[in-house]
C-alpha cells in the first residue's frame, strides 16, 4: 500500500460540495485531500445534472427564439434540430468545466485521490483505485458523497426507463417522451425536449406540477406548457411500463377516472427525485447516524462522530448545488476550529423552464403558519418595460413583507433565476424594507420588477 497520505481535511466526494470545500480549506492554510471514485471531478452537478441540463436548455431556448423570430421582423426559419450537435455542445460544456476544476485543484494544491473510498475509522480512509489500494489519514473528514436518481417500484421501470443521468447523451432525440414526475427535474427535461421538437407528456402524482413551489407559479408554468402542447396528467399514478412493438407503453390511472389508460412513447424518463448515496462509504458502520435515508448532522454540519462532518445531498433536502456549497463552507470553518452554522432562510430555489421559476424565503402558507402578519405585493411582466420590449410578457413577481422586512419572493417569468438574487440578498441581510425599496435600479431593466412588487405591497406601485 505504501505510506499513507496525511492531511488536515479529507473530502469524500469531488462534487461541488467537496471541491469548493477543498479550495476553502487550502485558502485557510489547511492541507486537503479530495477523494473521488469517478474518473472526472465535479460530481453530479457538473457531469450529469445542473450543467448539462442548462446546456441542453440553452439549445432549446435558441430553437424557441428562432421560431419566434418573425414576431420581431427577423426572417428566419427553424430548419430542424441536429441532435448530435446538440449533445456535442452539452458534452463540450461539461468537458471544459471538468478541465477548469482540475486546474483549480492543481492551482490550490489540493491532493486529488481517485478511487473508491471506505472509512476504516473517523480518521482513516482506505481508497481502492486503478493503481491498487492506498490510505489517507485526516485530522477531520467531510463526507460529501452526493446523491443519485431515486426510483419507484413501478413494474417495468427498471427495464424500460432512463433517469436524468442518461438524458444528456441520448443517441437520438425521442419523438415521443413520457416524463414520470413533475418536479423541477421532470419539468426542466420536459421543457427542453418539447422546445427541441419532442412530443412530451408529464405524469405527476400530486394535484399539480412543481408541488414544491407556490401554486400560482406552478399554474403559470402549466399554462405555458399547454401552449407548447406538453400534456400534463395530474394527479395521476403510473401503474406499469411495458415494451410493445419497439415502443414503450405507459399504463396509468388518472385520479377520479375509471380503470387504466395507456400512452405509447419512444422513451420514458423517470424523474421522481434523488436519494442520498453513502452506503459503501463505511459512514454508518463507524457510527454516523442515518435517518430517512440521509446522514444526520447538526447546524454546524457535525455528525455524531467526533471530527467527522457531512454536507451536500448526502445530508438530505434541499438537495441543491448551492446549498451543498454553503454547507461545505460551514463544515470547513468548523473543522478548522472556528464557529459557523448553516442558515437556510435565504436559499433560492430555481426551475430553468420557460418561463423560469425562482423562489426564496417563505411562502404565504409558511408565513401564516408562523403567525406572521404578511403584506403581499405582485407585479406582472406584461407591465414591465424591458420585458415588453423583449416580447416576454408571461408571468409575475410576488413578494411577502412581514415585520418591516422582505421575507419571501416568488417569480415566474423571464430571467427569474437571475432576478431572485436581489431578494435573496435582502432576506439574508435582513434589510429594512424602506431601505430596500429606496434602492435605485437601472431603467429599463428586468430588475425593476422587484421595486414594483415591493411598491405594490407597500401600497404605492408606480405602474400598476
Amino acid at each position: 500500500m505504501g505510506d499513507a497520505l496525511q492531511v488536515d481535511i479529507a473530502f469524500l466526494g469531488a462534487g461541488v460540495t467537496g471541491y469548493t470545500g477543498a479550495i476553502r480549506a487550502r485558502q485557510h492554510g489547511a492541507s486537503a485531500a479530495l477523494i473521488e471514485r469517478d474518473g472526472v471531478l465535479g460530481g453530479t452537478c457538473l457531469n450529469r445534472g445542473c450543467i448539462p441540463a442548462k446546456a441542453l436548455i440553452h439549445c432549446a431556448q435558441v430553437a424557441r427564439h428562432v421560431r419566434r423570430a418573425g414576431e420581431f421582423g427577423i426572417q428566419a426559419e427553424l430548419a430542424g434540430v441536429d441532435w448530435p450537435r446538440v449533445t456535442r455542445h452539452v458534452g463540450a460544456t461539461v468537458k471544459r468545466l471538468n478541465k477548469g476544476v482540475e486546474f483549480l485543484m492543481d492551482k490550490n494544491g489540493v491532493q486529488v485521490v481517485r478511487g473508491r473510498a471506505h472509512l476504516e475509522d473517523a480518521h482513516t480512509i482506505e481508497v481502492e483505485g486503478e493503481g491498487g489500494r492506498s490510505v489517507v489519514r485526516a485530522t477531520k473528514v467531510i463526507i460529501c458523497t452526493g446523491s443519485a436518481p431515486a426510483t419507484l417500484p413501478i413494474p417495468g421501470a427498471d427495464e424500460h426507463t432512463i433517469t436524468s443521468d442518461d438524458l444528456w447523451a441520448l443517441p437520438e432525440r425521442p419523438a415521443r417522451l413520457a416524463v414520470i414526475g413533475g418536479g423541477f427535474i421532470g419539468c426542466e427535461s420536459a421543457y427542453a425536449l418539447a422546445d427541441l421538437g419532442s412530443e412530451v407528456t408529464i405524469f405527476e402524482m400530486t394535484e399539480h406540477i412543481l408541488p414544491e413551489v407556490d401554486a400560482d407559479l406552478a399554474a403559470e408554468l402549466a399554462r405555458a406548457f399547454q401552449r407548447m402542447k406538453v400534456k400534463i396528467h395530474a394527479p395521476a399514478r403510473v401503474t406499469a411500463i411495458e415494451a410493445r412493438n419497439g415502443a414503450k407503453v405507459v399504463k396509468y390511472a388518472q385520479a377520479g377516472g375509471e380503470g387504466e389508460a395507456e400512452l405509447e412513447v419512444d422513451l420514458v424518463l423517470l424523474a421522481v427525485g434523488r436519494r442520498s448515496v453513502f452506503e459503501d462509504s463505511g459512514a454508518k458502520e463507524i457510527g454516523v447516524e442515518v435517518e430517512r435515508g440521509h446522514l444526520v448532522v447538526n447546524r454546524r454540519m457535525e455528525t455524531g462522530v467526533e471530527g467527522m462532518y457531512a454536507a451536500g445531498d448526502v445530508i438530505g433536502p434541499p438537495l441543491l448545488a448551492h446549498a451543498g456549497i454553503a454547507e461545505g463552507r460551514v463544515a470547513v470553518i468548523n473543522a478548522l476550529g472556528a464557529e459557523a452554522e448553516i442558515d437556510y432562510r435565504a436559499m433560492p430555489f430555481c426551475v430553468y423552464t420557460w418561463p423560469e421559476i425562482a423562489c426564496v424565503g417563505l411562502s404565504e402558507k409558511q408565513a401564516q403558519e408562523r403567525g406572521l402578519e404578511v403584506r403581499v405585493g405582485t407585479f406582472p411582466f406584461r407591465a414591465q418595460g424591458k420585458a415588453v420590449a423583449m416580447g416576454e410578457r408571461e408571468g409575475f413577481m410576488k413578494v411577502l413583507l412581514a415585520e418591516e422586512r422582505l421575507v419571501g419572493a416568488h417569480i415566474v417569468g423571464p430571467c427569474a433565476t437571475e432576478l431572485i438574487a436581489e431578494a435573496a440578498a435582502a432576506i439574508w441581510a435582513r434589510t429594512p424594507i424602506e431601505l430596500f425599496a429606496a434602492g435605485i435600479r437601472a431603467h429599463p431593466t428586468m430588475a425593476e420588477i422587484t421595486e414594483e412588487a415591493v411598491g405594490d405591497a407597500l401600497g404605492h406601485p408606480l405602474h400598476k
